[in-house]
């Protein structure tokens, strides 16, 4: 498994293998052997896999999958690994290259774990590239869907955070205003006229 911790990313293929704790190549030949006659596990497989996909096209998974993500993707919904998927999620992401959160040691999250809001997150990013991904991000969907502004008055920020509101993702106005800023201040030149 070290190797696939070493890999910068992974197909959905190769993480929703990896999330069992097995070999993506040996699942893949496995799966084509029982193409016609999908067993219990291959249904399985099918399903996650399924989920995944969707949540790229849905935009809650990003591709290429970075390893890191797509573990702390699965604790977001809740799926429950068994003990080789866990444990083999937490050795691959020991040894992955992948950006990690300030605690680099920091193995897969128990499934009791509360998530904490992304705007308390958005101040540990010491990685430059994920922390320009979150502003970028932040800054694409203000823009786009709410119509944001910083030249004018507007309800932008109210409205993104009475979406979150909505969601139970309790965002204040203030920390918004705070990341839509900078997040302006950095790449608000490369957005079009």
């Amino acid at each position: 498994m070290e190797f696939w911790g070493r890999c910068p990313y992974w197909t959905v293929d190769e993480a929703t293998a990896l999330s069992w704790g097995l070999n993506p190549v040996r699942v893949s030949n496995y799966l084509k052997r029982h193409r016609h006659n999908p067993d219990d596990f291959s249904i399985k497989w099918t399903k996650r896999k399924n989920l995944a996909d969707r949540a790229i096209e849905a935009g809650d998974l990003l591709t290429p999958i970075r390893p890191y993500l797509y573990a702390a993707w699965l604790a977001e919904v809740k799926i429950e690994l068994e003990h080789a998927g866990r444990k083999a999620m937490d050795g691959v992401l020991k040894t992955s290259r992948d950006a990690q959160p300030p605690n680099s040691g920091e193995t897969l999250p128990e499934k009791s774990d509360a998530a904490t809001p992304i705007s308390e997150k958005a101040d540990e990013l010491e990685n430059p590239k994920l922390r320009n991904i979150f502003l970028k991000l932040l800054l694409g969907v203000a823009v786009t869907k709410y119509k944001f502004d910083p030249n004018k008055q507007g309800s932008a920020v109210s409205n993104i955070a009475k979406t979150l509101e909505e969601l139970n993702l309790r965002v204040g106005d203030d920390t918004i205003r705070k990341y839509l800023k900078q997040a302006y201040i950095e790449f608000g030149g490369d957005l079009p006229e």
